[in-house]
């Protein structure tokens, strides 16, 4: 994907997101995304069908994202030989959940709209 194709799509979650923000899903129509995100209906249109398939894609991208960092948090307490006292649990707290941290933090807009207006 070429990144104007990637800067349409991050658009048009935006302007998904920027709707749930002012009214819930199932009032929300097509062409309340599209313009929101500043694109023309058929442009919205090459990327989705409509907004569920959009809505499912986000959904989709969140926790596969998601599942990405918790499986690199994880992988950094896999190699412990050991049962870790309570000082070596504070210092394992950093790297243990740093990369689900900074993905909750980055998509933190995102998981709010969508966990409190669905």
């Amino acid at each position: 994907m070429d990144l104007r194709q990637h800067n349409t799509q991050e658009r048009i979650v935006a302007g998904l997101i920027d709707c749930l923000e002012a009214k819930p899903f199932r009032e929300l129509e097509n062409k309340d995304i599209y313009n929101k995100a500043c694109i023309t209906h058929r442009t919205f249109f090459r990327y989705y069908s409509d907004k569920n398939e959009l809505l499912n894609d986000l959904e989709k991208s969140l926790i596969n994202g998601l599942q990405s960092a918790l499986i690199k948090d994880r992988n950094s307490l896999i190699g412990l030989k050991h049962e870790p006292d309570p000082d070596d649990i504070l210092t394992l707290a950093d790297p243990a959940f740093r990369h689900t941290l900074l993905f909750c933090d980055k998509y933190k807009r995102s998981l709010r709209v969508l966990v409190s207006k669905k």
